[in-house]
């Protein structure tokens, strides 16, 4: 059975291309308590990977607040990897015209947020997303979408009295890969 692509194996292909060392963001660096803190820099080991994170800590090479970033730093990245981020941020369509703009040319950006999820601040928790708000925010902010996609197919149980269409599919998340044109 063939297993379908990802988002994310877009964003890694897109980055396979590039014939020079790539230069990823990695947003939302600094590891809050009771979240797991992957090592995303396996995604694209031959790239320059510098973190950001809206607090300093352990991790976090720059800090800015990713809705004004592209204003307070000259610094532009062939790629932005942005997991887990995206809903704990107020205006999150400014984080994705920031994020736009933060892109080279030709660069690429993947954002991996939640669809349905618990409740959980790090340090607030503000929005849920669907495929077509991400590919709507970059379209806006002057990016292709490349692929969308949900993953982590999930069950919600509502309490008995909650009218509910139980055959309605639900996801824990959502994922994009778009590009800056050249």
């Amino acid at each position: 059975m063939e297993v379908a692509r990802t988002p994310l194996d877009e964003w890694k292909l897109q980055l396979a291309l590039m014939p020079h060392r790539p230069q990823i963001l990695l947003c939302g660096a600094k590891p809050w308590p009771m979240s797991c803190h992957l090592d995303h820099r396996k995604h694209c080991e031959r790239a320059d990977w510098i973190t950001t994170d809206i607090e300093s800590g352990e991790g976090v090479d720059m800090v800015h607040d990713l809705q004004t970033m592209w204003q307070e730093t000259d610094q532009r990245f062939d790629a932005i990897f942005c997991p887990a981020v995206l809903e704990h941020i107020p205006r999150p369509w400014t984080a994705m015209h920031s994020m736009s703009q933060l892109l080279l040319p030709g660069g690429v950006l993947y954002i991996q947020t939640h669809q349905t999820f618990v409740l959980h601040g790090y340090p607030h928790d503000y929005f849920r997303f669907s495929r077509e708000a991400l590919e709507l925010m970059a379209t806006d902010s002057g990016l292709h979408p490349l692929m969308s996609g949900y993953d982590g197919p999930c069950t919600i149980t509502p309490l008995p009295d909650v009218v509910w269409n139980p055959l309605a599919p639900s996801y824990l998340n959502v994922t994009i890969c778009a590009k800056r044109p050249a």
